[in-house]
């Protein structure tokens, strides 16, 4: 009992010391944290949230906060979706908002973010190569829905060549 009590006071000095010299401080580990986030494309949010995951108090959190730039969070914003709208161009208009703000959303960035991110960015959508993506998802779609109509007729009894034939005249086999 005397052995852990002197280990308990021996750890105490020891932290003592490490915080006098400044080698433990939140305050610089949280700034230094957010700022690191910020380079690297976090949003504040899921900084926010792992700092408090690590226990720092929420009192040095808001704190380093007041000294982080929003418009870096924002830049940040838009050059993620810079690089998600350059990747995805087989989309519609609002698949292709909903995917990036749902992307940003895990990524960490707050709502106003976001929005202010998403209505700065200039979208160029091509009619010609949307209608080109919806017709290349409605054929996808079609031969996979009308294979399940194909083995849900058969499971039912009906002969496969009469149920190709009708698939065939009803045009659900156009692509085949």
């Amino acid at each position: 009992l005397i052995i852990v009590s002197l280990e308990i006071l021996c750890m105490a000095g020891g932290m003592k010391k490490l915080q006098e010299k400044n080698l433990i401080n939140d305050e610089a580990y949280t700034l230094n944290y957010l700022k690191r986030c910020t380079r690297l494309g976090i949003g504040l949010n899921k900084a926010i949230y792992n700092l408090r995951s690590y226990g720092i108090d929420s009192q040095i959190i808001d704190r380093c906060l007041e000294e982080i730039d929003d418009d870096d969070d924002e830049y940040n914003a838009a050059t993620l979706i810079e690089s998600i709208y350059s990747r995805n161009t087989s989309f519609s208009y609002k698949a292709m908002v909903k995917k990036i703000r749902d992307k940003l959303y895990i990524k960490g960035f707050t709502s106003e973010t976001i929005e202010r991110a998403l209505s700065d960015f200039d979208f160029e959508f091509d009619d010609q190569q949307e209608q080109e993506a919806l017709e290349k998802e409605f054929s996808r779609q079609k031969k996979k829905y009308s294979k399940r109509y194909q083995g849900t007729l058969l499971r039912k009894g009906y002969n496969y060549e009469h149920i190709k034939e009708l698939l065939n005249r009803e045009g659900a086999l156009d692509d085949e």
